[in-house]
This record gives C-alpha cells, sequence and structure tokens, in this order.
C-alpha cells in the first residue's frame, strides 16, 4: 500500500508565489503582474485547502498541478465570454441569449460612433453643450406619436421614470 505523504510536506512543497510569478510559463501571458499574483495566491489558497483531504498529491506532483491550474484559469479569463449562439428556442427577444440581433446597418451605426467622437451632447450649430436626447427625441415622437420621449440604458431606470412621472404626487 502506497504511503501518503505528510501534510506538513505537501506544504512545504507548494512554491513560493514570488517563484510563481517568475515562471516563464505563466509570466507569458498577456496579464498584469498584479492580477497574476492574484491568480497565484487564490489558486495557493485552494490547493492548502485540498492538502488535508486529497490522497492524490504527492509532494512531486502538487507544483505542477498548482501550475497547470494557474495556466488554466489565466487561459480562461483571456478566452471571450459571449460566443455566437443559435437560437433555437423559439422565442424571437430571448433574455437569455442576448434579446435581438441588430440589424447590420444599426451595427454599422454604432461602431462608427464609438470608433471616433461624436456630437453626443453638442449642438454643432452653436459649439456649445447639447442635450443628447435630441438625437432620438424627435425621431420618437414621430413614430409614437408620443408629445416626447426619453431613452434609458435599462428597465430599472424606465420603470423608476414611468413610476416617478404617473404617481407624481399621490399616494
Amino acid at each position: 500500500m502506497k504511503k501518503l505523504p505528510n501534510p506538513q510536506e505537501l506544504y512545504r512543497a507548494i512554491p513560493p508565489v514570488q517563484d510563481l510569478l517568475q515562471d516563464e510559463t505563466l509570466s507569458q501571458f498577456p496579464i498584469h503582474a498584479r492580477f497574476l499574483k492574484r491568480i497565484i495566491q487564490e489558486e495557493i489558497a485552494r490547493l492548502r485547502e485540498q492538502i488535508p483531504v486529497s490522497n492524490s498529491l504527492t509532494v512531486t506532483s502538487l507544483p505542477q498541478i498548482l501550475r497547470k491550474r494557474i495556466r488554466n484559469r489565466i487561459e480562461k479569463l483571456l478566452q471571450p465570454g459571449l460566443r455566437k449562439v443559435v437560437n433555437a428556442t423559439g422565442i424571437i427577444l430571448h433574455t437569455n441569449l442576448g434579446r435581438a440581433p441588430l440589424a447590420e446597418v444599426a451595427q454599422d451605426a454604432i461602431q462608427n460612433a464609438i470608433d471616433n467622437y461624436c456630437n453626443l451632447e453638442v449642438d454643432l450649430s452653436t459649439g456649445k453643450r447639447g442635450d443628447r436626447m435630441s438625437h432620438v427625441e424627435e425621431l420618437l415622437t414621430l413614430l409614437t406619436g408620443a408629445e416626447a420621449a426619453l431613452v434609458v440604458n435599462n428597465c430599472a431606470a424606465a420603470v423608476f421614470l414611468t413610476l416617478n412621472t404617473l404617481c407624481k404626487r399621490k399616494e
């Protein structure tokens, strides 16, 4: 029967943070040293928790296991989190799938706006500060027949403004 290593031997086999920071296989990643250090410290903490309950760790395997976990974590962090998927749910505006894709013309307009400076809050005719709603209010009132229009960036803001307006001076 294989003798399990003493937990103290395993704790001593954990490489120092500074050694891991200088390890070429870890420092090659395009990640700031501060974040690399945090990942190393967190993975060491995870490993320390496993030492008392693990029967598969050895003094020789532990440093390699730690380096592999750190590499895997960094590689996962560097992967884009959002991926293109096919919406086969039958729900056209599926909130968990990012709602509706934007038309190509809308994507181009957004890309143009974020690639350059724009007149978001500048009145080009006067050169003075303008109103960011001026770009959409006339179009929205024309489309909806409303007296005025406002654009917000989330549902909570929309609900708050609607309730605030409709419930003013009412209990």
